[in-house]
């Protein structure tokens, strides 16, 4: 933009000025939307201008975690007796295994039930 542009720009907003001053409450208040509309839309314009271009890039780093040391195991030997319990004890011929009755079927046990 040059000043002639510029000067160019003063001239229109003072004949806006000119003309709001003569209108209603409003009026006003419709052009000064306007106005706060085409202000903020320039400054973006301007902003974007005057921002350098530069290309942004993510980068991913993976950090890996140390696997948590587990304590050494100690060289003491136990000098108390392992407990013995039922099924630690082998099965020996001495122990007698009886034979057990058969289980009636389940149709005769319903019908045992309803004659009681």
């Amino acid at each position: 933009m040059d000043n002639n542009d510029i000067a160019q720009i003063r001239r229109t907003l003072d004949a806006i000025e000119k003309m709001t001053s003569k209108a209603d409450a409003k009026s006003k208040m419709e052009v000064l939307a306007m106005l706060g509309k085409t202000s903020q839309s320039v400054i973006a314009m301007a902003k974007k201008l005057t921002e350098p271009k530069t290309k942004t890039r993510t980068k991913i780093v993976t950090q890996y975690k140390d696997k948590p040391q587990q304590p050494q195991p100690s060289n003491q030997t136990k000098t108390a007796e392992p407990s013995t319990t039922a099924t630690d004890k082998p099965a020996t011929p001495f122990q007698s295994i009886q034979p057990q009755p058969p289980i009636a079927p389940l149709s005769m046990q319903r019908d045992g039930d309803g004659e009681s």
